[in-house]
């Protein structure tokens, strides 16, 4: 989930990420950020989910759960400005993983 969170959004909100989260998710992290080149990959909710759902091996519905997971796991490990960063990132449509 961070791999695929962290190839969606510009490789400098990466950056900040990573200095806020503990070191052992970097690797997920900077693993994302090199499939995109730092650029970032638009893609819609449902493609995301898709991708975290193969990656993972699980069922969309559980990549669903996982995302909402992660994201909750991200919101409470950094700071709130940071989190509303990497909320900007994302199309609104992801902010639904948030309250699920």
């Amino acid at each position: 989930m961070l791999e695929t969170l962290a190839e969606r959004i510009a490789g400098g909100e990466v950056d900040d990420l990573v200095k806020e989260l503990p070191g052992d998710l970097r690797p997920a992290l900077e693993r994302g950020r090199a499939r995109s080149g730092g650029q970032g990959r638009r893609m819609s909710l449902a493609e995301f989910l898709d991708l975290v759902a193969e990656r993972a091996d699980v069922t969309p519905g559980e990549a669903r759960r996982y995302g909402a997971a992660v994201l909750a796991t991200v919101h409470d490990a950094v700071t709130e400005k940071e989190f509303l960063d990497l909320l900007s990132e994302l199309p609104k449509s992801y902010v639904e993983l948030t309250h699920a």
